[in-house]
């Protein structure tokens, strides 16, 4: 079943390749953007675009109208999270006008207390039970681009692939598409209204990346634990 989405975040690491992954699936995609040029981008690869700021709730009623769903990301301000608080509610305020009562979420990150009145992430949380939206969170557990940081491709050059975890520590990690095509098969039912965490299937230490890293590359890697 093919829907028409809005797409918050779009322009970002963490939603760019996910909302790319909707396009292809055949869903009719609107992106927010701020400037023309990246609604030009957008417009290039087949979806629909419109101007305005997450700040500027009149811009979100005209970007939402006429659509089933919305795929969110909110901004994550570490010195001013009011601002990913009012971001966070306009985008839901924009919705429920709009009449759109499903909502795909990218957390970007843990809500690590649903209670909490500074955490964007507790109060979105919170406004999507109260207003009933029927919705999908998606936390991110750890994003496989995080490999092709800055701090870790220098690494690669000289056969380290270096990351800040002990060598033992295993975690599952999860591409940026990924958030795209678990949002396509989440379409074609009903959304559990609730948060889960999105990885890979198991979990890897520092020597199983490695291995699959240089796999990748054609060449051997070593993992080291960076300081």
């Amino acid at each position: 079943m093919k829907q028409t989405i809005l797409v918050y975040g779009a322009n970002g690491a963490q939603m760019n390749a996910g909302t790319k992954e909707l396009i292809k699936a055949g869903h009719t995609i609107r992106v927010l953007c701020r400037t023309e040029e990246n609604a030009a981008a957008w417009a290039a690869q087949g979806a629909e675009t419109a101007i305005g700021e997450m700040g500027d709730l009149d811009s979100l009623l005209t970007a939402s109208r006429g659509y089933d769903a919305i795929f969110l990301l909110v901004p994550l301000f570490r010195e001013a999270d009011e601002l990913g608080i009012t971001y966070g509610l306009n985008a839901l305020e924009a919705a429920k006008v709009a009449g759109i009562t499903r909502v795909i979420w990218n957390t970007g990150g843990p809500i690590m207390d649903e209670t909490s009145e500074t955490d964007s992430g507790a109060v979105v949380l919170r406004q999507l039970r109260a207003d009933g939206f029927s919705f999908l969170g998606l936390t991110p557990i750890t994003y496989m681009e995080n490999l092709f940081g800055p701090w870790t491709l220098a690494g690669l050059k000289n056969g380290k692939l270096a990351y800040p975890t002990p060598a033992d520590f295993k975690m599952q990690w999860v591409a940026a598409k990924d958030f795209g095509r678990v949002a396509d098969r989440a379409l074609q039912g009903e959304f559990p209204n609730a948060i889960m965490p999105l990885g890979g299937p198991a979990g890897l230490d520092g020597a199983d990346l490695a291995r699959i890293l240089g796999a990748s590359l054609g060449r051997p890697l070593a993992f080291e634990t960076m300081p």
